[in-house]
């Protein structure tokens, strides 16, 4: 460990082992299994077994270019995944679930597709490509929606990184952008009675959602999110209190949804 502190030592030792399991996994089971993350320290792990060793060697995976780049002394280049970290670290909304569920799943997309890439690599062919995966199965405004995300942490990793680079995500054209938004058409009054009977048919938790639903007109997100204290019966006007609990992943759409709200009819 080169050093007579012990408590370095075994930080130290912890390192190392953590650095041998990943480079062996990636023996073993190979070099595509590991994240970014786990392939540099794979690399930083075959940099220190390279040390003296010449430098002119084949390297075909991820973790041996990686061991190269240490053993040439040249810097680590800023990859879309390090965009992602620093997007999550620097936003308001970054400790929210949903928005770090949302901001992985659009950059997992561009990974899955093109890789997790030194920013100035990416090109517009590969933005094309990641238009076009995405365009079986979603609506265009699901698209847009990723596309958005996309966008915004590469243009935060260009500015927080310093890389002089166009953004390849910029101004991407949608065919038939919004022509496939279907108008939803409210319930008839027979629909609604039909709807309210098969409510009170079965006692179980999907028909007291739908019934809610019904009776309160809130998004179904809302009743779903409901806790037992949020329905208020002994009052003058019984209501429900739709309002956030961060701490367990709820939030609303909107800063104006948190209301109370009493039934419909």
């Amino acid at each position: 460990m080169k050093t007579q502190d012990f408590s370095k030592a075994v930080r130290l030792c912890a390192e190392y082992a953590a650095r041998d399991d990943v480079l062996w996994r990636a023996i073993r089971d190979g070099h595509g299994t590991l994240t970014t993350p786990e392939t540099r320290v794979a690399g930083e792990a075959l940099f220190e077994a390279w040390r003296g060793r010449p430098k002119e060697i084949d390297f075909h995976s991820p973790v041996d270019r990686e061991a190269l780049r240490l053993l040439r002394g040249e810097p680590k280049p800023v990859l879309l995944s390090d965009a992602l970290g620093r997007y999550l670290g620097e936003h308001k909304k970054g400790q929210d679930i949903r928005f770090i569920r949302d901001a992985r799943r659009a950059i997992g997309i561009v990974t899955r597709i093109v890789g997790d890439l030194p920013l100035g690599n990416y090109t517009r062919d590969h933005a094309r490509a990641i238009r076009d995966a995405l365009s079986a199965g979603h609506a265009t405004a699901t698209i847009r929606r990723r596309l958005g995300s996309i966008n915004a942490i590469f243009n935060l990793g260009r500015r927080e990184f310093n890389i002089q680079c166009l953004n390849p995500f910029e101004k991407l054209q949608i065919a038939r952008e919004g022509l496939d938004i279907v108008k939803r058409i409210p319930f008839t009054s027979d629909e609604r009675q039909h709807i309210e009977a098969a409510c009170r048919e079965v006692d179980d938790d999907i028909r007291w959602l739908a019934a809610i639903q019904l009776g309160t007109g809130a998004r179904l997100a809302e009743i779903v999110g409901l806790r037992r204290e949020d329905v208020i019966l002994e009052c003058e006007i019984p209501h429900i209190s739709i309002r956030p609990y961060e701490a367990l992943g709820r939030v609303l759409k909107t800063s104006g949804s948190e209301r109370l709200v009493p039934p419909t009819a």
